[in-house]
């Protein structure tokens, strides 16, 4: 390994990729809301994040909400257009 953090080593990518779409995007969505709200967030307001039920509900809807186009838009998926095949560069 490179020294690359291990949530985005290709090691970890091959092992998400076996797991399909969903398998990716449950790491992915809850990762990004994680170091948002852990991390950035608080060290730019200067306080510790405030863990309240809204805060779980916003997690856990960054799965489909995020993790889903963040995913469909790293491997060049896009939504369907007349005439197209719903994949980016290809169809009509």
């Amino acid at each position: 390994m490179t020294g690359s953090s291990p949530l985005f080593s290709r090691d970890t990518l091959i092992r998400l990729a076996r797991a399909g779409l969903f398998g990716v995007v449950a790491v992915y969505g809850p990762a990004i809301w994680l170091v948002m709200s852990l991390l950035v967030i608080p060290a730019l307001v200067e306080r510790p994040p405030n863990l309240t039920v809204r805060w779980w509900v916003q997690l856990l809807g960054h799965f489909p909400f995020v993790g889903i186009p963040f995913v469909a838009g790293s491997v060049g998926w896009a939504l369907p257009r007349a005439g197209g095949s719903g994949v980016a560069g290809r169809g009509a």
